[in-house]
């Protein structure tokens, strides 16, 4: 049913209308702050630049609340989309690993440092182990210095080698399947700690670095020295290895071999199938 029309409804609505855009007008962009006529926004800002945090540049991160720039000693760098716990075995900054170098036209073991781990092209501190064998990890370290243990290094004398504190200027970037993390005894016989090195867990590294060379791999193993050392891992003079290399030689010419292992072991395979 309708409402018939009436001049009282409609000067009713009109003065309506005009209480309403009265009652608008009170409303002001400015505020009173200490004593001053400011602008909302200007104020807003003035009170919240001590609390203010910003936030990740990473929309997923941003979504999520996280800082721009974690704190690595409270907010340690976690992969997205990866559930990390404390207990996972994982690679971090400065922990000795062993690797795989080219010098004399062999490949040697080398025990390195690590200065830097990347998945995705995004820097870490921390990665767990499983992700090493991603096609995207990589690992840069620094090779270290080793020289032979004496007694007053290792009473027990159960280790050959031992780090110091010098670190080679060669860093070299390789795939994260390309190193191996150890776990030497860490000794506080002297006045600055150094770790502890066994020849026979060394060549048992080597051997396990090996098995898990790809066929492509062997052009992204770094050259460290020149052709002409004579190979001693402690010598610190001119066209000699560096220190940190060790003299546990894996000819070319096994890996030649054991890539024509694997061609012939997968060409068969397929010929099977």
């Amino acid at each position: 049913m309708g409402i018939p029309y009436s001049q009282d409804i409609e000067e009713a609505l009109t003065m309506e209308n005009i209480g309403l855009s009265s009652t608008s007008q009170k409303f002001s962009s400015e505020v009173i702050l200490d004593g001053q006529k400011l602008n909302k926004a200007h104020a807003l800002a003035i009170r919240s630049k001590h609390h203010y945090i910003p936030t990740s540049t990473n929309q997923l991160q941003r979504v999520a609340g996280e800082r721009r720039f974690a704190h690595s000693h409270t907010s340690p760098m976690t992969i997205i989309g990866h559930q990390s716990t404390s207990s996972e075995p994982s690679l971090m900054l400065s922990e000795p690993i062993t690797t795989l170098v080219y010098c004399e036209k062999n490949i040697f073991l080398a025990v390195a440092e690590v200065v830097d781990i990347h998945l995705n092209l995004d820097s870490l501190e921390k990665l767990p182990l499983d992700l090493l064998k991603e096609d995207t990890s990589t690992v840069t370290y620094q090779i270290v210095d080793l020289i032979p243990t004496t007694q007053d290094d290792d009473p027990s004398l159960k280790s050959d080698w031992h780090s110091t504190s010098h670190l080679q200027p060669t860093i070299c970037t390789v795939p994260g399947h390309l190193i191996q993390p150890i776990n030497p005894i860490l000794s506080t016989a002297k006045e600055k700690p150094f770790y502890l090195f066994s020849s026979d867990v060394l060549m048992t590294s080597a051997s396990s670095l090996i098995g898990q060379i790809h066929t492509g791999d062997i052009k992204r193993i770094p050259t460290v020295c020149n052709e002409h050392a004579d190979g001693n891992p402690t010598s610190t003079q001119p066209n000699k290895p560096q220190p940190g290399i060790l003299r546990i030689p894996i000819p070319t010419f096994y890996f030649i071999f054991y890539f024509i292992f694997l061609f012939i072991f997968h060409f068969s395979i397929t010929i099977y199938q």
